[in-house]
Order: C-alpha cells, then sequence, then structure tokens
C-alpha cells in the first residue's frame, strides 16, 4: 500500500463502493480517525446514549438525544451487533455530518443495513446535516465492509422520495 493513494470512499445514494480487501482496511482506518475525531479526540467508542459524540455545541440536547435515538434504532435491527459514530458540525460550514461505523452478525445483508442507516438520518431531527456516511461490516470479516454516503442537499429529492419528507428543514 505504500505510495499508493486510496481515493476516499464515495457512492451514489444506494450503491456500495466495490472495495478490495487492502482498500478497505485503509478506508476504515480513515472512517476511524474520522469517529475518533468527532468523538472529540475521546479514545471510547461513541455510545448508544450519545454520550461521546461531538455536537455543534456542548449543550445541544436536541442533536445529543435525536442521535442516540438514531443509534438505538439501529443498534435494535436484528443483523446489527453495533453502532459507532458521531455528529459534527462546524459553525463555519452550513452543514453537519453524521458518520457511523455498524458492524453486523455474519451473513447480515450489508446493503439492507446500509440502506436502514441512510433512512434512519433521513427521517431523524438531527440538523443541521448536509451529508452521512455509513460503513457496514461483518464482525468476521471486515474486508467485507460496504460504505454509503448521502449528500442531503444534492440527494435531496431522490432521498425524499425513497424514504419521505425530512421532518426538519436542514
Amino acid at each position: 500500500m505504500r505510495g499508493r493513494r486510496v481515493p476516499p470512499p464515495a457512492a451514489a445514494v444506494g450503491r456500495p463502493v466495490p472495495r478490495s480487501a487492502e482498500q478497505a482496511v485503509a478506508a476504515l482506518v480513515v472512517l476511524m480517525v474520522t469517529l475518533a475525531a468527532c468523538a472529540g479526540g475521546s479514545d471510547r467508542p461513541a455510545s448508544p446514549e450519545g454520550g461521546d459524540s461531538s455536537l455543534a455545541t456542548a449543550g445541544d440536547a436536541s442533536n445529543r438525544t435525536e442521535l442516540a435515538a438514531v443509534k438505538r434504532r439501529l443498534a435494535a435491527l436484528p443483523a446489527v451487533i453495533r453502532v459507532d459514530g458521531g455528529y459534527s458540525h462546524d459553525p463555519s460550514n452550513a452543514g453537519g455530518d453524521v458518520v457511523l461505523a455498524i458492524t453486523v452478525r455474519p451473513g447480515a445483508d450489508l446493503t439492507a443495513v446500509a440502506d436502514d442507516a441512510v433512512r434512519h438520518v433521513w427521517l431523524s431531527r438531527l440538523t443541521p446535516v448536509a451529508s452521512m456516511t455509513a460503513a457496514v461490516g461483518p464482525d468476521d470479516d471486515p474486508s467485507a465492509t460496504v460504505y454509503r454516503h448521502a449528500d442531503f442537499d444534492d440527494s435531496r429529492a431522490s432521498l425524499a422520495a425513497r424514504y419521505g419528507s425530512r421532518p426538519v428543514a436542514r
């Protein structure tokens, strides 16, 4: 892998990005670094209650509660073992980002879980959200990870057609 540049995961809404095992591992490293940044430098993973998530402000109770609800709903899916991740909003940028790492049981339908992640974030009251990225992988084979990215601004019409209207403006 030395000397080669691995492109960032990017896909059209509803399409997984095919990856070699080497690219999957590199992308997971990038994702985990991003998750650590979202967790405010904490070395603990984000909890389903949202305690370690980085929010626009420390007092943003509404987003903290909403993120915890999204993570609980995803964790309740039969295929899901663990949900990590967080919400990040840079006040100098109009949008926020949700990044999730979802570990599933061997044999789970990765694409269906990734679609559920997009749907749950889209239908949440987290705001503002400009995009979300989910990495969904089986516990026994991280190289099989499926990546899903949804740009809530550029794909608003297609996301609304697929999942229904977003309950908040952004």
